[in-house]
């Protein structure tokens, strides 16, 4: 975790660089921009878990349909 003095040296350095009119507009892009890619983490973590807790037997059904299929015949 960041020190209180480490996020006031930073704050300071980003009021120095953007200067104050410029400073709210960028935090509030940047707690946009983290709050989509959470929203997004989650998502993939959800479809992860999904795809996870799948039956084996979702799969199998659909090499049995591979396997079937006549093999190609190189010329």
């Amino acid at each position: 975790m960041l020190s209180p003095t480490t996020v006031a040296i930073v704050a300071i350095g980003a009021l120095v660089i953007f200067g104050p009119k410029k400073l709210p507009e960028l935090a509030r892009s940047l707690g946009k921009s983290l709050s989509e890619f959470k929203a997004g983490a989650e998502e993939a973590q959800d479809a992860f878990k999904r795809e996870m807790n799948r039956s084996p037997e979702a799969p199998k059904a659909q090499d049995a349909d591979a396997s079937s299929q006549k093999p190609r015949e190189d010329a």
